[in-house]
């Protein structure tokens, strides 16, 4: 998950303004099912994601993006 903040020049932060909820990534590609896995501990899957944060507060000036990472253990 994905955890988005509001931050001013200061480094000063609002609460959690939006959350992603949990996103997934996977080893492989969606066009060849077979061959998608999930991967080994701390294997890079070569994705990335974006996201649009729409009706921001513009009396900030960053947003600050903090994430939770959860995987599984071998055989789990």
């Amino acid at each position: 998950m994905f955890y988005f903040k509001l931050s001013d020049a200061d480094g000063n932060e609002t609460d959690i303004v939006a959350e992603s909820g949990l996103v997934t990534l996977h080893i492989g590609a969606l066009n060849t099912p077979t061959a998608m896995r999930g991967g080994e501990q701390d294997e890079n899957s070569g994705k990335s994601v974006s996201f649009t944060l729409t009706n921001v507060d513009s009396g900030y000036d960053y947003v600050t993006v903090y994430y939770t990472r959860a995987t599984g253990v071998d055989n789990g």
